[in-house]
């Protein structure tokens, strides 16, 4: 049986005075809009209990300029109708070879699937989080705050019922896997809560996002953030690499979801997920989702399914190549997620949620803790 994937301004007087105090009151308030700019910026690149938490801001759309940012023929094409940048001929081009995983697509396809999205907007606030020059110390930051979450009483009781609940399938993945259940749920715990928070944001519009508008954001950012006084930020080599990087990684992660959606005959824009275009329970990219597998051999791949999430993970993990061994570990979920401050929080919260597992017997046979000790844990919070 073939396996499939399924889815988801006030009038100024001709007083000196009254143009000055115009001026100063106006400029008063705008620098006051901006003044969160660092919060804004800083807020947590993570899952969170609160999706929106990411989309705070002191800046509306009109503020930042970015009511143009819009998905349409227009943006992605110009008027001549040639490809709008370099990256839209990019994706062509991946979206026509013969030579790549799914199925090609022509360009009349990709402007058909442009012309029918109902919901046209580039999620302004996001893509200029992804784009500041600071991203990976705000990563760093934003995991530091996100451990202390994870490792409360809640978090750590909601990990040992997991552990209880889909023990079947955790050790499956190990013995097939080789991978330690714990590292299974370290990651699907900083991934998603547990399948809690997975993402609400269409995945074509993220990608294509990234692809028209990530350049101007990162100028808008900068200029922001000279605004406040901040004269030393610029655009680095290095940044401007990055910039190049992240808008690559976005023409291959949507032709693959184009190519792939079209080979399995499912709308594109069905595909729901994180702000940054990962989707499921494992908050896979497009990208890696040739490390799917259908865990409960039922002939589907579903990413909102325990066996399939447990037993993707295991097999993302073993061909990062993973060993039993703490360096052997760390490398591997580095593969998954490439910041030191991700794999510290996810091995520390895994090492701890698993001991206080082996305290109450583990997966002894002679303990045999069953599902209504999670029931008890559940009940005692």
């Amino acid at each position: 049986m073939k396996t499939r994937f399924s889815i988801g301004a006030n009038v100024v007087n001709n007083n000196r005075i009254n143009e000055f105090l115009f001026r100063f009151i106006f400029w008063l308030f705008f620098f006051a809009s901006i003044l969160l700019l660092p919060i804004k910026i800083s807020a947590a690149i993570l899952p969170d209990e609160d999706e929106n938490h990411l989309v705070r801001t002191s800046l509306n759309p009109v503020e930042l300029d970015t009511n143009l940012w819009i998905i349409s023929e227009q943006t992605v094409f110009t008027s001549a109708g040639e490809p709008a940048n370099p990256f839209v001929v990019q994706l062509i081009d991946r979206l026509q070879t013969l030579d790549a995983p799914g199925t090609p697509l022509s360009l009349m396809e990709l402007r058909h699937i442009i012309n029918n999205i109902s919901d046209r907007k580039v999620y302004c606030k996001q893509l200029i989080k992804y784009a500041t020059p600071i991203s990976k110390e705000i990563q760093d930051d934003s995991h530091a705050n996100y451990l202390k979450r994870l490792l409360t009483e809640e978090r750590q009781q909601a990990g040992i019922c997991f552990l209880i609940e889909q023990e079947y399938h955790l050790r499956q993945a190990e013995l097939i896997y080789g991978i330690l259940p714990k590292d299974i749920l370290g990651i699907l715990m900083w991934e998603s809560a547990l399948g809690k928070y997975t993402g609400c944001f269409r995945i074509f519009n993220v990608f294509m996002g990234q692809i028209l508008f990530l350049e101007q954001a990162e100028k808008l950012v900068i200029e922001l953030m000279r605004l406040q006084d901040d004269s030393s930020v610029e655009r680095t080599s290095h940044q401007e690499r990055r910039l190049q990087r992240l808008r690559g990684n976005a023409v291959k992660n949507l032709a693959i979801l184009l190519r792939m959606t079209k080979e399995k005959g499912v709308d594109p824009l069905l595909f729901l997920g994180s702000w940054g275009g990962a989707i499921g329970y494992v908050q896979f990219m497009p990208a890696s989702l040739k490390f799917a597998v259908d865990g409960d051999e039922d002939g589907e791949i579903n990413l909102m399914n325990w066996p399939d999430a447990i037993h993707s993970v295991a097999n993302y993990l073993s061909q990062a190549g993973y060993r039993k061994t703490r360096r052997s570990r760390w490398r591997a979920i580095f593969a998954y997620n490439h910041l030191d401050s991700y794999v510290t929080g996810v091995m520390t919260y895994a090492d701890t949620v698993w001991e206080r597992f082996q305290g109450l017997g583990g997966y002894d046979e002679t303990t045999n803790l069953k599902a209504s000790d999670c029931q008890s844990l559940k009940a005692a919070r």
